[in-house]
């Protein structure tokens, strides 16, 4: 069996200097778009997303779920008579990343939806208000107002870039929240145990840090994505400076990792 049957590009987010969204340019051809490569982000000076330097810390709950969607698509795919075993490798890697595309756009739908329902009052369609529903009075219950949805910040003296959810204010008091759609578990009694990973805090403090929101709180909802239910909030723990600083030490290792810091646009 090859060593590797497809060559798999981990998306990757970019911003220019000016905070516009540089994910995709055009191929030599012509013909049409492609990821943004380091290569390409070299060339303009691009900025990483955040979670683009997220990525250098290791996750092992998602690494669980993807090996999980590997299995579940390598039982239930049907073999083909002649087929070879790279083949149908092949095809059970194709077949999960289709559905890591397919939790992802329903992720942004969401997004969508919350951002249309708190900045001009719009209800979400038939098919996503049910997993709206709950949320609705969740933010009703603390008080949510948004001040940012939706935007694009960046820290131009530390080198980053990236799209916050919302920042605004929780109970009356200075918050940036995230919200993260989640195939939910339960246990056996059917309670749901959703999953807050350590890299959530970091991300909110680096786009609370990017807008200069000091003196602020971090704060993590989950929505079940398999079906409609209450959502599930975390506030973070540790003050903003504290996640912040975990954050500049990912940066300095994603810079290293990768030769590249946009700031100086010299090998590091």
């Amino acid at each position: 069996m090859n060593a590797l049957l497809i060559q798999r590009t981990a998306a990757a987010h970019w911003y220019t200097q000016e905070g516009k969204p540089f994910h995709e340019v055009m191929k030599k051809d012509g013909t049409g778009m492609r990821r943004t490569t380091l290569a390409d982000a070299r060339k303009v000076n691009a900025y990483p997303s955040v979670t683009g330097i997220l990525n250098v810390m290791a996750k092992p709950g998602l690494e669980a779920w993807k090996q999980e969607q590997a299995i579940l698509a390598s039982l239930t795919l049907p073999r083909i008579d002649g087929e070879t075993e790279d083949a149908f490798a092949a095809r059970v890697v194709t077949d999960m990343d289709a559905h890591a595309k397919q939790a992802a756009e329903f992720g942004t739908r969401i997004h969508d939806a919350v951002a249309n329902m708190l900045e001009a009052q719009q209800e979400p369609d038939a098919a996503l208000a049910p997993f709206i529903e709950d949320l609705k009075d969740c933010i009703a219950h603390h008080e949510i107002r948004g001040e940012v949805l939706e935007k694009v910040v960046v820290n131009r003296q530390a080198g980053y870039a990236g799209r916050v959810d919302l920042i605004g204010t929780m109970n009356g008091l200075r918050c940036v929240i995230d919200f993260k759609t989640q195939k939910v578990k339960r246990d056996s009694k059917g309670n749901a145990k959703p999953a807050f990973y350590e890299s959530w805090p970091l991300q909110l403090a680096a786009y609370a840090e990017a807008y200069s929101a000091q003196d602020c709180s971090l704060c993590s909802i989950v929505i079940d994505s398999t079906q409609p239910g209450p959502v599930h909030l975390k506030l973070w723990d540790k003050p903003k400076h504290e996640y912040y600083r975990l954050f500049e030490a990912a940066t300095k290792l994603w810079q290293y990792q990768n030769n590249y810091n946009p700031t100086t646009s010299e090998v590091v």
